[in-house]
């Protein structure tokens, strides 16, 4: 049997036509989705957002958007992610995820970050090193978000992304 995964940043106006048509069929049913859809493709096609695009025989499986955190300098946020059903527990999320957060190393930022309300994801994000460090509602609908860090430097070298890992650490950072 052969494997022919394959991954890159989305580059080419069909990388980011088959990356909008999978955020379009994505079922998140909250509010202002389809404007944010609009949003996030308009900044990853300046270059603010970046998407990294999972494929399976040219077939385009899953995809990660990260982008720098608007609130903390120097953090790197996961702000959506997905990977078809028939392709989960292959480890595909996981790849994307480290070499995000390689990536995000190598240009300085101190943390990644991002958030989930839901249980799947959050057991993914802590098998990858993340901790939990609030919880909250973000989004203002009424449902307890959980927000997830991991440092990408030694906490001993930097006392801000030290910060982030003690008691109450978020919004002594924000």
């Amino acid at each position: 049997m052969a494997v022919n995964f394959n991954f890159r940043q989305a580059e080419t106006i069909k990388d980011f036509d088959r990356l909008r048509l999978a955020l379009l069929e994505q079922p998140l049913n909250y509010r202002g989705y389809l404007p944010w859809v609009g949003r996030a493709m308009d900044e990853v096609f300046s270059g603010y957002k970046e998407a990294m695009l999972a494929f399976y025989d040219n077939y385009l499986i899953g995809y990660l958007l990260s982008q720098p955190s608007k609130t903390t300098k120097g953090f790197r946020e996961m702000k959506s992610a997905r990977v078809l059903e028939e392709f989960q527990r292959r480890l595909v999320l996981s790849f994307m995820m480290r070499w995000e957060e390689v990536e995000a190393k190598k240009a300085g930022n101190l943390a990644m970050i991002c958030d989930t309300r839901l249980y799947d994801v959050a057991n993914l994000l802590r098998c990858n090193g993340y901790r939990e460090i609030a919880r909250a509602d973000l989004y203002h609908e009424g449902f307890e978000d959980i927000v997830f860090a991991k440092p990408l430097v030694s906490l001993t070298q930097n006392s801000k992304a030290s910060l982030l890992f003690m008691p109450n650490g978020l919004s002594r950072v924000a």
